[in-house]
C-alpha cells in the first residue's frame, strides 16, 4: 500500500515545481528575447539571480500558505 502524503507537504511541493517551472520559463523567455536582438548575457550573473528570484518566490509563496494552514488551525 502506498504511503500517504501529508497535505500541507503536498501542497509545498506542488509550490516548489510551480515557482521552478515559473522561473524557468521566465528565464528561457529573456534568453530567447535577447538572443534575437544580439545581446549576450553573462552567465555569471544570470543564474545567481535566477536563483535568488526562485529562493525569494518560494519563499513568499510557502510563507502566505503557511499563515493560511495557521488560521484555518
Amino acid at each position: 500500500m502506498a504511503k500517504e502524503i501529508p497535505l500541507n507537504i503536498a501542497i509545498v511541493e506542488r509550490t516548489r515545481v510551480a515557482v521552478t517551472v515559473i522561473i524557468l520559463i521566465v528565464s528561457m523567455a529573456i534568453h530567447m528575447f535577447c538572443n534575437i536582438k544580439g545581446i549576450q548575457l553573462d552567465i555569471m550573473v544570470t543564474n545567481p539571480v535566477s536563483s535568488v528570484c526562485t529562493m525569494l518566490l518560494y519563499y513568499v509563496l510557502t510563507k502566505n500558505e503557511k499563515s493560511a494552514n495557521q488560521k484555518r488551525n
